[in-house]
């Protein structure tokens, strides 16, 4: 179930309002969300694979792709919101067009390595990526 908790108050009084997320309503357990740098976008997984990029605040659907991983494990978003780089269980990472979900490109390993967590830049000149690979070493017997 998608909630919103919007944050008012004072520093000293902080309360939270509890809002609800129509397109989010009854999809499950959601894995990963993140906003775009510049606020305009909003994506959610599920645990299933499911990908969904909202327009924020608006709330319109952009992307609904159901199965954009078999399960998700990270994501983040360029510093000009145009891409959305997501990470699998399975150890793959894509690159996704923000706007459309369009795949632009899947990102692999050797076959002893998985891509666990990626991150872009946030220096402002060209959107690097950054991955986190885990290695695992296979004893011969």
């Amino acid at each position: 179930m998608g909630r919103l908790f919007e944050v008012y108050g004072l520093e000293t009084k902080l309360k939270l309002l509890v809002k609800q997320l129509p397109p989010l309503q009854d999809v499950g357990p959601q894995k990963c969300v993140a906003f775009s740098v510049d606020g305009s976008k909003f994506a959610a997984v599920g645990v299933d694979g499911h990908l969904r990029i909202l327009e924020w605040p608006s709330l319109h659907t952009i992307v609904d792709e159901v199965r954009a991983h078999e399960s998700f494990r990270d994501m983040d978003f360029s510093l000009d919101s145009e891409f959305l780089a997501s990470t699998s269980t399975e150890g793959s990472a894509r690159i996704w067009k923000a706007d459309d979900g369009i795949p632009l490109m899947t990102l692999g390993c050797n076959s002893d390595e998985k891509i666990e967590l990626c991150r872009f830049s946030l220096d402002g000149t060209k959107p690097f990526l950054f991955c986190a690979v885990q290695k695992f070493n296979h004893a011969l017997v």
